[in-house]
C-alpha cells in the first residue's frame, strides 16, 4: 500500500499507488452509503451541544487524512478525505459512511 506523508502539522496525506490498495479503497467507497452535506451534518452533529460540536469539529480537522490515488497509467485523483473517528470519507461534494476502514 502507499505510504504516509506529513502534509502540514496535524495533516496527514496518504498516497495510494498499489493496485490492491486502490481496489480496496474504491470497493469500500462505492459500497458505502452516500450522503449529502446536510445528511452528513445531521449524522455527525445532531443532538450535540454547541460545545460538543466545536470539540468534534476540531477533532475532525486534526485527524483528517487527505487521500491521493495515483495509478500506474498516471491517473491522479485528489480531493478525497477520510475522517477515522466518524468513519466517513468525503469526495466530490458527497460524504460516504464507510462500513470499514479504507486502508
Amino acid at each position: 500500500m502507499g505510504g504516509y506523508q506529513i502534509k502540514e502539522p496535524h495533516k496527514i496525506k496518504r498516497v495510494l499507488t498499489a493496485q490492491d490498495a486502490i481496489a480496496h479503497f474504491y470497493s469500500t467507497l462505492v459500497s458505502s452509503m452516500l450522503m449529502s452535506e446536510e445528511q452528513y451534518q445531521l449524522e455527525v452533529f445532531q443532538r450535540k451541544s454547541e460545545a460538543e460540536q466545536d470539540t468534534i469539529a476540531k477533532k475532525l480537522a486534526d485527524e483528517f487524512i487527505e487521500i491521493t490515488i495515483e495509478t500506474a497509467d498516471g491517473l491522479v485523483i485528489n480531493h478525497l478525505g477520510y475522517y477515522p473517528s466518524v468513519s466517513f470519507a468525503s469526495w466530490a461534494l458527497g460524504h460516504y459512511k464507510l462500513a470499514e476502514a479504507p486502508f
